[in-house]
């Protein structure tokens, strides 16, 4: 009885890529590289990720979460060479706080 696949497929790896490769084989219990590779082609679910979105969203972030920091130093340092917390101040220091909440919700949903 012959082979049941006949159409051969020739693949180029790195040194890198194939070491890795075979590590990926040998955690996952794999001990034929064209069985690995057919489920891997074959079954596994793939992923178009932009990239640059995430990395523009995660800069905005992080721009976000900055300007919030000076705001809460600021008010730190008033209230280390006065010892008094306002309420107003009190007040800016959860806004922030639910600002970066809400900030990273976001940037989350958009990656999600």
């Amino acid at each position: 009885m012959g082979r049941s696949r006949k159409n051969a497929l020739q693949v180029y790896l790195s040194d890198d890529e194939l070491a890795l490769m075979n590590d990926r084989m040998k955690e996952l219990g794999y001990k034929s590289k064209s069985e690995f590779i057919r489920k891997a082609a074959i079954q596994c679910v793939l992923f178009n990720v932009n990239t640059d979105g995430i990395i523009a969203e995660l800069l905005e972030t992080k721009k976000e979460i900055h300007k919030i920091g000076v705001n809460i130093n600021q008010i730190a340092s008033k209230v280390n060479s006065t010892d008094m917390l306002y309420k107003k101040e009190l007040l800016e220091l959860q806004e922030g706080q639910k600002k970066i909440w809400l900030t990273l919700t976001q940037t989350l949903s958009t990656l999600l």
